[in-house]
């Protein structure tokens, strides 16, 4: 997925799901920083230098990454204090979407060739004479 494909997803899911403003300021500093490493995904950020770039607290930025990832937007996991930085990737929502649409579909499918049967009946038909 490309730059302006996660825009269109974030605008999409946007408008099914509450986002705040402070919660797109932090996407949007997480891809804008994905982007400046040439789409090295997932990737690794001080939790210090997301603050500063945006302006805000870090419980601020916690609370905000927290819902990103009940949204499915991002993963991330626990920076250790003093050692490493929390890591981030950035979803691809619509490869989620394909699969789920796609297994129902096969196993229809399946389902159908299972209890369909055979079409080799010959029909029987009485001749004129």
């Amino acid at each position: 997925m490309n730059y302006i494909e996660l825009i269109n997803q974030f605008w999409q899911i946007r408008r099914s799901k509450r986002i705040t403003s402070l919660q797109a300021d932090v996407y949007f500093s997480l891809l804008n920083e994905c982007n400046l490493r040439g789409w090295e995904n997932p990737f690794e950020i001080s939790n210090k230098l997301i603050c500063a770039t945006i302006g805000i607290s870090e419980p601020s930025l916690i609370d905000s990454r927290n819902r990103l990832q009940q949204i499915g937007l991002i993963e991330f996991q626990n920076g250790k204090r003093n050692t490493s930085s929390p890591v981030y990737y950035l979803n691809n929502l619509s490869r989620n979407r394909t699969v789920s649409l796609v297994e129902p579909l096969v196993t229809s499918l399946d389902e159908t060739e299972l209890s369909a049967e055979p079409f080799n009946k010959l029909n029987n038909t009485k001749q004129n004479n």
